[in-house]
């Protein structure tokens, strides 16, 4: 009985240590940049995507928007954003 409380509570910690680490502000200082010229028809989300770094897109979107100072995901053709690199 007293196994099973211990099996519970430290999956409970390592439920809210999850939740606790994927709120954390997004920082933009752990990548390289570089400027790309927004196109007609491109998408934040298709742009990230298109890095090839492994992190969840919606994550790497908020990165993003965090290092280009955007207060939305919408970009305009013509417009220059940096975007990270894989190293």
């Amino acid at each position: 009985m007293r196994y099973n409380k211990l099996i519970f509570i430290i999956s409970i910690v390592l439920l809210m240590l999850y939740f606790v680490s994927e709120s954390m502000p997004v920082t933009a200082e752990q990548y390289n940049y570089q400027p790309v010229i927004v196109r007609h028809g491109d998408t934040l989300w298709r742009l990230a995507k298109d890095t090839g770094i492994n992190m969840d897109t919606h994550r790497l979107v908020l990165k993003i928007m965090v290092y280009n100072s955007l207060a939305n995901s919408t970009i305009l053709p013509g417009q220059t954003i940096y975007i990270p690199v894989a190293i």
